[in-house]
């Protein structure tokens, strides 16, 4: 029986090291792509879930969002720094993802929100996507 060369085995090591080096950047672009997806989801549940009890009058008033790197807060009242935080529902958003912190507030009993709102989430790599309330609580 005949063991392997050095030519096959550096060929083999070739072959792996190319194989490698292409699959790294492809891993990188899906983690960003599904931190980016869960994101959204996250985003879009929260604020559901603040209309949600705005339009069921829950506790007597208002809910809002407020958006965040790292966090997602549903809080009770009219205003953040005011709010009972005995009632906040926090999502946790992945770390790699960066956009500029906002506050929606969805009013009693018609569940519309204060203001619409665009957020551009990125990704650690560059890529990016777009979240959206528009004016009638519609979130995509």
């Amino acid at each position: 029986m005949k063991g392997f060369s050095l030519i096959e085995i550096l060929l083999a090591m070739a072959i792996v090291g190319i194989l490698a080096i292409t699959a790294v950047p492809v891993f990188r672009t899906l983690l960003a792509e599904n931190d980016l997806t869960i994101s959204q989801m996250l985003l879009s549940q929260a604020a559901r879930r603040a209309e949600a009890n705005a339009r069921a009058g829950a506790f007597d008033s208002d809910w809002g969002v407020r958006a965040a790197p790292k966090e997602a807060i549903v809080f009770k009242g009219t205003d953040f720094g005011s709010r009972d935080a005995a009632q906040d529902a926090i999502f946790s958003l992945p770390s790699s993802i960066k956009f500029p912190e906002t506050f929606i507030v969805f009013s009693r009993f018609t569940a519309l929100p204060s203001q619409s709102a665009s957020l551009t989430l990125r990704a650690s790599n560059g890529t990016a996507r777009v979240w959206n309330v528009d004016s009638q609580g519609v979130v995509y």
